[in-house]
């Protein structure tokens, strides 16, 4: 037979455990929420024109050269439905930073043949 005591004792524990799950419930349901909604509203380079996703942002200033006379990138997407629209976006700023590893490429290349071409030059003054 359980006393008056555990028994409140236990009921104050069976409480307190039922709180920290609803607490962990909450928790986690919030963070999924968050988790959901940041999706929903992730338009980054996205704007929406009449019914159509247009991907707009700046010219990276390391693509400059790509990109004479153009302060911006403007490109249709050819889509009214968003999840379509970010699954575009993605690519774009995929080809984006290809063009940038490219670029930062030539521009190390460059810079090996400019160390080889000097060693060279320091073998052939001081053999």
């Amino acid at each position: 037979m359980i006393t008056s005591c555990r028994a409140n004792t236990l009921a104050a524990l069976i409480l307190i455990d039922f709180q920290l799950v609803m607490a962990t419930t909450l928790c986690t349901l919030l963070a999924t929420t968050r988790n959901e909604m940041s999706k929903k509203t992730d338009t980054k380079h996205l704007k929406l024109r009449g019914n159509i996703w247009w991907y707009q942002r700046r010219v990276p200033k390391h693509l400059i050269n790509h990109y004479p006379d153009q302060s911006f990138i403007q490109v249709s997407l050819d889509t009214g439905d968003i999840r379509e629209a970010r699954k575009k976006r993605a690519i774009i700023n995929g080809e984006l930073e290809s063009k940038s590893l490219r670029t930062t490429t030539k521009t190390e290349g460059q810079r090996f043949w400019e160390l080889v071409r000097e060693m060279e030059r320091d073998r052939k003054n001081h053999p």
